[in-house]
């Protein structure tokens, strides 16, 4: 029976199939040292998971705590020509019917202001200006992420509420894995008991942080104008504001009268004017630090430090287009 997930719920066994593999055993794919994070995208061509895949890829160095698996509405052999065997390091599944999804109940959306964030607006735009043309009253699929254990139980469940409201990159995914405290090795003997994600996540993008209205902008702008105004009236008049008080002097105290030291004569001394006595170098308090090695240029890439022998990975996106659902 179709249900929507959370914490503590264990999903179905299923098979499903790969664009190299058909009928995986998803139970087998989760028999692993590492929970898995399951994100589900729209089908591989849209802009959407284009984008997501490619930071996925980028990142991928990233993941220690957890494993990642991506999930698509697009057909097995369509994927295969973008993305050759042995190209992509995490699992992907193909789902082109839609089944997980609508077991699941990973919801469908109308019109881009109620599915697309700035993000979403941003990616959709570089798009179209590559020929992308969405269809007209297109459905638009919204994510799920979910962190599952071995035995299948979540861990940890998120509707997105847009189409970018999923993990940017495999970074936020080991974020979220070291908030659920994972295990760094599964225990099949000592079954694990899932721990629900807080009540007030409040999902992967960064919510508005009180963000005015068009009224409560307008007021501050014509605030702002008057403020200005009654400043430059002011220069031009030399009148202090009336509004301001002045600020209290300091009371003047009287200096108490200070005891006269006694005079006492200076030690007798050969040499004018008296010279110091030299004093003995000191030893430095501090130890000199060894030089660091700076690490290899090559392992920088942008906030990430991969390994000196990586090499990135490319998906060769323009062999499959920008397909339909099942593309």
């Amino acid at each position: 029976m179709a249900k929507r997930l959370k914490a503590g719920d264990k999903i179905p066994a299923f098979s499903y199939d790969t664009p190299y593999e058909p009928q995986k055993s998803f139970y087998g794919f989760l028999q692993g040292d590492k929970p898995v994070v399951l994100v589900f995208l729209p089908n591989f061509g849209h802009p959407i998971t284009r984008h997501f895949i490619t930071q996925y890829l980028e990142t991928i160095y990233a993941l220690r705590s957890v494993r990642l698996a991506c999930v698509v509405r697009s057909r097995p052999e369509t994927i295969a020509k973008a993305a050759p065997k042995g190209s992509l390091p995490f699992e992907l599944i193909c789902d082109a019917e839609g089944a997980l999804y609508d077991y699941f109940q990973i919801p469908q959306k109308h019109g881009m202001l109620r599915c697309y964030s700035l993000d979403g607006m941003r990616i959709i735009k570089q798009a179209r200006q590559q020929g992308y043309s969405p269809a007209k009253n297109e459905l638009n699929q919204l994510p799920l992420t979910l962190v599952l254990n071995e035995g299948g139980q979540v861990l940890f469940a998120h509707y997105g509420h847009s189409m970018t409201d999923l993990p940017a990159d495999c970074s936020a995914m080991e974020r979220v894995a070291q908030e659920l405290s994972l295990p760094a090795q599964a225990q099949p003997e000592q079954p694990e008991v899932a721990e629900p994600q807080p009540e007030t996540f409040g999902g992967f993008e960064q919510p508005d942080q009180g963000a005015l209205t068009e009224e409560e902008l307008m007021a501050a702008l014509e605030e702002n104008k008057a403020f200005e105004a009654r400043q430059a009236a002011q220069e031009e008049t030399g009148e202090p504001e009336t509004d301001r008080q002045p600020e209290p002097q300091p009371v003047p105290q009287a200096e108490e009268p200070q005891p006269e030291q006694a005079w006492t004569a200076a030690p007798e001394s050969s040499a004018y004017p008296p010279q110091e006595a030299p004093q003995e170098p000191q030893e430095p308090t501090e130890a000199p630090q060894e030089p660091v090695e700076p690490l290899p240029a090559s392992v920088w890439r942008g906030k990430m430090i991969y390994s000196p022998d990586h090499v990135p990975v490319k998906v060769d996106f323009s062999a499959l287009g920008f397909g339909g659902d099942k593309n």
